[in-house]
């Protein structure tokens, strides 16, 4: 039987369902799976999206920094295992040898090999190294230091965000988000000294959230959000003049991602409350389409609704019906 895969409102035809969800996917299966497995469209990407457990092991999308000879040589005996990245990087920090290569480097290589560690463990363990906190109190002590991690190296920032967040020290980044940057000297770095910078540390707080979830919920990451864009909108309110930066922090991006998060239904066992309030806050964005309310209902982890997704692909299908497009799609 022939089956329609949406893909970003367009339909394609195929002779079976492609990457739909199972059983066998998922464990224990939630209510959402039962009724993705039953649904004959699929809201989902084309190509199989990355679970939120491979995230450790890869870059998220991240551009691979090109390294130095000097840092290609500090790279080598930690991927082999004959020097230990934490102790290196405390070594750097004494001797004041630390630079945005040594720290990139060292949190990678902490970073992969925290795959090879439980999920429930990595918190425990991240906090017991205090890598985090040491990179942080680092990079503040110099603002062009925090410049060049928040502009113009995105896997430092993803790091960094990582281990802040398992260390509690997510409300310290939060407070940064209102400190003004000073503009670089050299034209190319000074360049990449936009507010952009202040979505994409508030996404990467509320992915780390996710990602050292252990519970199947998405409770710390909402709660988070929530409390941020709390701050953010009272900001942008304010009659003071100049604003705060706050107020030039877009919440968009972090918002995406836990859209993006939800759906994959990995959190079912978030609080129905919590991701109904989320879910409204959504619709009342401007950037709120059909396809992401569908995708939502589909995706409550208590009440799924498919309605709204069979909705959104009918008026897509319903011109296939047309006498004179029949003959393309054989029955």
């Amino acid at each position: 039987m022939a089956t329609y895969i949406l893909r970003s409102g367009r339909v394609a035809w195929s002779g079976r369902l492609k990457y739909g969800v199972s059983s066998q996917v998922i464990q224990p299966n939630p209510p959402p799976v039962r009724l993705f497995s039953a649904c004959s469209v699929c809201l989902r990407s084309w190509d199989r999206p990355q679970g939120i457990d491979d995230a450790l092991g890869k870059s998220q999308g991240a551009p691979q920094a090109v390294l130095s000879p000097a840092g290609l040589q500090l790279q080598k005996p930690l991927l082999n295992n004959s020097a230990d990245p934490v102790k290196t990087f405390r070594d750097r920090l004494q001797a004041g040898s630390t630079d945005l290569e040594t720290t990139r480097v060292c949190l990678q290589v902490y970073y992969d090999r925290l795959t090879k560690v439980k999920r429930a463990e990595r918190r425990t363990m991240i906090q017991n190294d205090n890598i985090g906190g040491l990179s942080l109190q680092w990079l503040w002590s110099e603002q062009r230091r925090w410049v060049r991690a928040v502009t113009s190296d995105v896997m430092s920032l993803q790091r960094i965000c990582y281990f802040a967040v398992a260390e509690s020290l997510d409300d310290l980044l939060v407070q940064s988000l209102a400190l003004p940057l000073p503009p670089l000297l050299d034209q190319a770095e000074e360049a990449l000294d936009t507010h952009q910078w202040r979505g994409a540390v508030l996404r990467e707080i509320i992915r780390s959230h996710l990602m050292l979830d252990s519970n199947s919920s998405a409770d710390e990451a909402i709660d988070k959000f929530f409390k941020v864009a709390d701050l953010v909108l009272v900001a942008r309110s304010a009659p003071l003049r100049p604003k705060s930066p706050l107020a030039r922090t877009s919440l968009y991006p972090a918002e995406v991602e836990l859209i993006k998060q939800l759906c994959t239904t990995r959190f079912y066992k978030t609080d129905p409350a919590r991701y109904d309030n989320f879910a409204r806050f959504v619709a009342g964005g401007k950037r709120f389409t059909q396809f992401t309310g569908a995708q939502l209902a589909l995706a409550h982890p208590t009440l799924p609704d498919a309605q709204p997704a069979l909705s959104y692909a009918h008026k897509f299908v319903e011109p296939l019906s047309k006498p004179e497009l029949q003959r393309h799609f054989p029955t």
